[in-house]
């Protein structure tokens, strides 16, 4: 819902004298993309590099509604995928994706973190680094980079196959896609939406 309403004209003080008087119109108030998302029982979160920002709070606010015991909450399941170019990226963030790995005992969230800046497994260099990320997270359970029992997947995520595995997962039911990021991402979310 949006209003547009005008305020009494405010006095701009230049200096230590008063000028002219200036009109101040306020228009809003307008809320995210994902301010449906408490309404959603399934839900795929997406946020795309500095796009996770208004996320954050989002998942926060789940994380502790869920622990409150929250019955108003109808979320049964919550996908959030989350992808960077840099490692550094990761960092602000990460207390928080630790605690809802410690305290998701239900299994409500399920989380997909990727390095996207890493190139693909095309080269000897990528290959490499590949295995030894994987050998390096079966053997202590926690990935490199991060800490967090969540494995980093290097490159950039297969959608399709994501969709196609979130959909089965939930067959039938409606499933709500929020995403935060570059459009080109945007065109790609919607048009696999749309197919599964």
């Amino acid at each position: 819902m949006s209003s547009s309403i005008k305020c009494d004209p405010l006095p701009v003080v230049v200096g230590m004298r008063t000028q002219a008087v200036v009109p101040v119109y306020l228009d809003g108030s307008y809320g995210t993309p994902s301010s449906n998302i408490f309404e959603s029982k399934n839900a795929i979160l997406i946020g795309s590099g500095i796009g996770v920002t208004p996320f954050a709070a989002i998942l926060k606010s789940i994380l502790l509604r869920k622990l409150k015991g929250d019955y108003t909450l109808r979320l049964q399941k919550f996908h959030f995928f989350w992808m960077n170019r840099k490692q550094k990226s990761f960092e602000w963030f990460l207390e928080l994706l630790s605690r809802i790995e410690a305290e998701d005992r239900d299994g409500l969230f399920d989380l997909h973190i990727y390095l996207t800046g890493v190139q693909e497994k095309s080269d000897m260099k990528s290959s490499i680094l590949f295995v030894a990320m994987d050998l390096l997270h079966e053997t202590t359970v926690s990935d490199p980079i991060t800490g967090l029992q969540t494995k980093i997947q290097l490159g950039r995520p297969n959608w399709e196959a994501h969709f196609r595995d979130i959909s089965s997962q939930h067959r039938g039911a409606e499933i709500d896609v929020y995403f935060s990021g570059a459009k080109v991402i945007s065109r790609e979310l919607g048009r696999l939406s749309d197919k599964f």
